[in-house]
């Protein structure tokens, strides 16, 4: 993991564990998380084809619930998408908010990504208190677009309750 990847990861972790507490969740919502940013168009670099584990390692549950999900996606499989998240769950987009499986889904996974052709490939996989923090390369477009980014997952009885998305 070159220097970069390794800080912009260190700070979404370090985020995620003070802005997050157990469970990601305020009375006013989820709480806010500082974060590096990237350019949509972007490449990571020294990015292989095989997940790496860094850190500490996730719970397997969680993991299982998180690839069903990927796996949905990048197959386009909207149910089983829709089905990977609680119907109160939560999405947190670099600051964008999708409150609701049906907004989650309708207004930002099935355009954004099912309907893009988009596809997700992760790159490193690390636990963050109860938060599982997924990185990802997402391609769509056809190839043009690349971006690079974490998701920070909280799996709760088998579905996705809530996600924070940064920018890597």
């Amino acid at each position: 993991m070159n220097a970069r990847r390794a800080a912009a990861a260190l700070l979404t972790v370090a985020a995620l564990a003070t802005a997050c507490g157990s469970t990601g969740r305020t009375a006013a919502g989820p709480a806010p998380v500082a974060s590096a940013s990237a350019t949509a168009g972007t490449t990571a670099a020294g990015t292989g084809t095989e997940p790496t584990a860094t850190g500490t390692p996730a719970r397997p549950q969680d993991l299982t619930v998180i690839r069903a999900f990927t796996d949905a996606a990048n197959r386009g499989d909207l149910a089983r998408v829709s089905s990977s998240y609680a119907p109160d769950a939560h999405f947190d987009r670099a600051g964008a908010q999708f409150a609701g499986r049906d907004r989650i889904v309708n207004s930002f996974l099935r355009p954004d990504v099912l309907e893009d052709g988009g596809h997700y490939r992760e790159i490193s996989v690390t636990a963050a208190g109860d938060r599982t923090v997924v990185e990802y390369v997402f391609t769509a477009r056809g190839g043009a677009v690349t971006e690079h980014f974490t998701y920070a997952y909280l799996i709760r009885d088998g579905v996705i309750t809530h996600v924070i998305g940064r920018y890597v």
